[in-house]
């Protein structure tokens, strides 16, 4: 049950920004044909290819549930990570007057990681910080690098309802919402679980 319900929040997580983006493209005026094509029609085919992706991954997630999960670690550029996880979800905070920047150091930030996993991580504590922030709000993704430990640390930051110290201890159990949360936005309750198996 909690596999089908965290498949229907990842791909509900897509289905919102593409449904608004038709809805723009429906709405006389509202873009020029370049913006369209330049824009919308890109963001739009990233969307669709990660629902595609998602149905492509039924099975590790599957695995996931059993114990069986396998992670495969590669070379990946935290930077390119970060700027495409803002894009699948650009338009959502745009809709909702809401500002996210990327803080990276000045030089490349490469780790050994599951890039696919890495996404399905960062892309819950994106939409997360979307889903929560209140309008014209602030969101930052970024990474600090400590060379002297070895350790690159992901972060997201927002300015929106906060989480207690009390709900703090209880945010990664499935299914958990706390009372602030419910009241501000629907959902299952399950993307932070998920995030952290």
């Amino acid at each position: 049950t909690l596999l089908l319900v965290g498949l229907s929040h990842d791909i509900n997580n897509k289905l919102a920004p593409l449904l608004l983006y038709l809805e723009i493209l429906q709405t006389p005026g509202r873009v020029d044909s370049n913006e369209a094509r330049t824009k919308i029609y890109p963001a739009m085919q990233r969307l669709v290819e990660s629902m595609s992706g998602i149905s492509k991954n039924f099975l590790e997630m599957s695995r996931l549930a059993s114990g069986e999960f396998k992670l495969t670690p590669g070379k990946m550029d935290v930077g390119e990570l970060l700027r495409e996880v803002v894009l699948y979800q650009e338009l959502e905070a745009q809709h909702r007057k809401i500002k996210v920047s990327i803080d990276l150091p000045q030089s490349s930030v490469l780790v050994k990681a599951d890039e696919k996993a890495m996404k399905t991580v960062l892309m819950n504590l994106l939409g997360n910080a979307i889903k929560y922030t209140l309008k014209e709000g602030l969101i930052t993704l970024g990474a600090t690098v400590d060379e002297a430990k070895g350790i690159v640390t992901i972060f997201v930051q927002d300015n929106g309802i906060g989480i207690s110290a009390e709900d703090q201890k209880n945010i990664f159990k499935s299914f958990y919402r706390t009372e602030k949360g419910k009241i501000t936005a629907e959902g299952f309750g399950v993307g932070l679980s998920l995030a952290k198996k």
